[in-house]
């Protein structure tokens, strides 16, 4: 059984702060360790316990499964040992179920309050390969409505009106074409930058996509495909990439292309490309490198490159924008201190209208990547696995600041987040999160 509790938000006129609380249960067969930063990737996993252990952002995009992890394990095998045998289609089915329950509270005396409970979660389902070359899958996802008034939507718990909804957020077919290579088709799960399922409230963003990968068993992973449409996370309804970026009315895709090469266990370097037709092409580029100077202190030193301009028809009009990222992390038994570093062209702000952003400094309400800001922050985290007495918990705490060159406020953001999940014990399998952003504006609009 696991049970979590995640991220809320409370909004002030130059002040904005939050709390929130999701409960999940689920059975659960792994625990996957990845980097606290950015925040979409904060909201799935917990803080690793050293800096070797935080893989970058197209590591994560290639690794990690985009598929519920947790399984009725114990109860498949039961049922495998009465059944006759069967071919591996039937026999190697996947059936994985979430429950989640989510509080989300926001105050704010510059715009409207934001309050909803939700209770949801999905069930999905993966076949087993036929003839070693053919799969399917599903997921069927649920929100729906404990408590919202109608005054204070905006959770993106449930749709605008407050109402729930339930969503075949995926379906899809997959070809193996060799080791490592698969051809996937329809309605699937990505955790690319800025192409990703930000899973932050009760359903995750999900797209109708076609796509080839190749990955996890060369130092090089590859990836090319064209996005159709993309879900949001408030909603049951697919739209085409064009309309939800802003341009109503329109019918155009995405398509995309990323490599990530893995030079050693200690260096690797990535980079993917989102052709959204007619509306922007965003290119992003990272590095990452572990040194150990000493035994006890590796280091980790990371840089990112965002370029983002306008494309064909340009229907959100012409623009061009670029965001330069630097971070450096240190670790000491289950102690991560990391220092991070931002700069965005004060022609434009980065745009973001399919995910999380990856920024080293994206955190639960800013992502510190406005026209002309410059922005420094400070994280740390600490996992205490190896206590007993505390195995599971763990700790994660971020202070960013922006500084944009444009007459849009200096701000300022902390987040505490709180873990506990036991690895072992009769706990294990239980996940509790507690999270809480403060978020201060100084002058300006």
């Amino acid at each position: 059984m696991k049970s979590r509790i995640q991220d809320c938000e409370w909004l002030r006129t130059g002040r904005l702060a939050g709390i929130s609380f999701i409960a999940l249960l689920s059975l659960t067969d792994a625990r996957m360790c990845r980097a606290a930063t950015p925040d979409y990737v904060m909201e799935n996993e917990t803080v690793p316990d050293s800096v070797e252990n935080l893989p970058g952002n197209m590591d994560y995009g290639f690794t990690r499964e985009t598929r519920p992890e947790h399984v009725f394990t114990q109860v498949q095998d039961e049922i495998e040992e009465k059944l006759p045998p069967l071919p591996d289609f039937f026999r190697d089915t996947d059936l994985k179920l979430r429950v989640r329950s989510y509080y989300f509270d926001r105050n704010s005396a510059s715009a409207s309050d934001n309050l909803a409970w939700a209770l949801g979660g999905w069930v999905d389902y993966l076949s087993g390969w036929a003839f070693g070359r053919f799969r399917l899958g599903a997921t069927w996802y649920t929100s729906q409505k404990l408590y919202g008034p109608k005054d204070k939507d905006g959770t993106l718990l449930l749709k605008p009106d407050q109402s729930g909804f339930d969503v075949l957020g995926q379906a899809f077919a997959e070809v193996k074409l060799g080791e490592g290579t698969m051809v996937r088709v329809f309605r699937q799960a990505f955790d690319f930058p800025y192409l990703n399922r930000r899973d932050d409230r009760m359903v995750p963003v999900t797209y109708e996509a076609y796509v080839i990968e190749h990955k996890l068993v060369s130092p090089v992973d590859w990836v090319v495909g064209h996005v159709r449409k993309i879900k949001p996370r408030d909603s049951h309804r697919f739209r085409s990439m064009s309309e939800a970026a802003g341009a109503d009315g329109t019918d155009d895709g995405l398509t995309m292309a990323g490599l990530h090469y893995r030079m050693n266990e200690h260096i690797d370097i990535g980079l993917i490309e989102h052709y959204a037709w007619n509306v922007m092409n965003t290119l992003y580029v990272e590095g990452n490198a572990v040194i150990r100077a000493e035994k006890e202190l590796p280091l980790r030193f990371s840089l990112q490159y965002t370029d983002q301009r306008s494309i064909g028809s340009a229907w959100l009009g012409y623009f061009q924008t670029r965001h330069l990222g630097t971070q450096l992390s240190v670790s000491w038994q289950g102690l991560i201190v990391s220092v991070a570093g931002s700069w965005t062209d004060e022609n434009r702000g980065i745009f973001k209208p399919y995910g999380g952003s990856p920024s080293y400094l994206s955190s639960m309400i800013a992502d510190f990547d406005r026209a002309g800001e410059s922005a420094w922050g400070i994280a740390i985290s600490y996992d205490l696995q190896d206590l007993d007495w505390l195995n599971g918990l763990s700790l994660f705490i971020l202070y960013a600041r922006g500084y944009p060159s444009t007459d849009a406020p200096d701000q300022a953001e902390w987040d505490v987040t709180l873990d506990f999940r036991p690895t072992r014990g009769k706990l294990e399998g239980l996940w509790l999160r507690l999270r809480r952003a403060e978020l201060k504006q100084f002058g300006g609009g």
